[in-house]
């Protein structure tokens, strides 16, 4: 059987690291670069220190943001 290819979209967030917004940004587009993803950043959002106390040991999403 030959696999064929396919185009699939959707809506991502990543959780980056960076001196400010410009530098997520940034470090987000090349993350989405890298790993083959064509994609446009449209929100950067600072996460507050309440949120970064998350138990998980990932980030959570900003505020006012439903998971």
């Amino acid at each position: 059987m030959i696999n064929k290819r396919y185009h699939v979209s959707g809506i991502f967030r990543l959780a980056v690291e960076g001196r400010n917004n410009m530098e997520a940004k940034e470090t987000a587009a090349r993350i989405l670069r890298c790993s083959g993803i064509d994609g446009s950043i449209v929100e950067v959002c600072e996460v507050n220190k309440v949120e970064q106390t998350d138990t998980q040991n990932h980030y959570p999403w900003p505020a006012g943001t439903e998971r």
